[in-house]
């Protein structure tokens, strides 16, 4: 079957608790190395309070550009994972894994809250060999998180000590770009909004110049559609702004260097 994108947010998110709570009960009920062990009452409750990073982490350890475990980690991670669960258990959990991440049901703070794409971009998406969770997700789900990843770590395009949200957004431009999709930048804006993007003005200058066209070009083509997209003008400035603000950088700079040319003895 696989797991799939939710289709109904709303009731996605009205029901995603309420199974993550049922569904340790079932998993353990009856069966005495499950109950005895400690790491597997450790996901129980992470899935429980809304983890879903933890829950992943645990069954399949964690596959980030800056935060990458090491191999020898992750395989006693798939070890233990495959000697808990069936395997459609595992699909199960990741399922609801899935929901929470993209519903945000409950505020857990960071990354469950702000992050949620992001954590499946690396689960899911992310090149990721031997992975107990290769080929589970279906490819509608991969371009949602493609696209959600890369509306959430807008705000935060600046290199810095313990973040790989560049690292991501780098990953996105050269490797699916053409899963980017106009079509979700009414819910992507929502995301932008939500990580305080309207407050932190995407600073476009450490972006690689590939990439940066890459990443103009597509919000321009969200700018050419936002009346029809619900985005209003003056949400798009926020986007549009900085790449602006880029080229009046760029244009001064080809000033200042045509008037130092001027001014050589040749």
């Amino acid at each position: 079957m696989g797991v799939e994108a939710p289709k109904n947010i709303d009731y996605v998110r009205n029901t995603v608790v309420k199974r993550a709570k049922n569904f340790p009960r079932e998993f353990l009920q009856g069966v005495q190395l499950r109950v005895t062990d400690e790491r597997t009452i450790t996901l129980a409750n992470d899935l429980q309070e809304g983890r879903f990073w933890r829950v992943l982490y645990a069954l399949d350890g964690r596959n980030d550009p800056a935060f990458s475990d090491s191999l020898e980690i992750k395989e006693k991670r798939r070890d233990w994972a495959r000697k808990m669960f069936r395997p459609q258990e595992v699909e199960r959990l990741v399922q609801t894994c899935v929901d929470m991440a993209v519903t945000a049901p409950l505020k857990t703070g960071w990354p469950g809250t702000y992050h949620g794409h992001s954590v499946l971009y690396g689960a899911l998406v992310r090149e990721n060999p031997e992975s107990l969770f290769e080929g589970m997700a279906s490819d509608q789900l991969k371009e949602r998180i493609i696209n959600g990843t890369f509306w959430e770590l807008i705000p935060e395009l600046t290199p810095s000590l313990g973040d790989d949200s560049m690292e991501k957004m780098k990953e996105i431009l050269q490797n699916h770009n053409d899963k980017l999709n106009i079509q979700f930048a009414t819910e992507g804006y929502s995301l932008f909004k939500r990580n305080n993007g309207e407050n932190c003005p995407p600073p476009l200058i450490y972006m690689k110049e590939k990439n940066l066209n890459r990443y103009t070009g597509f919000i321009r083509s969200v700018d050419h559609e936002h009346e029809a997209l619900g985005i209003s003008s003056e949400q798009m400035r926020y986007l549009t702004d900085p790449i602006k603000a880029l080229g009046t950088r760029s244009q001064r700079k080809e000033e200042r260097e045509m008037r130092e040319l001027a001014t050589l003895p040749f």
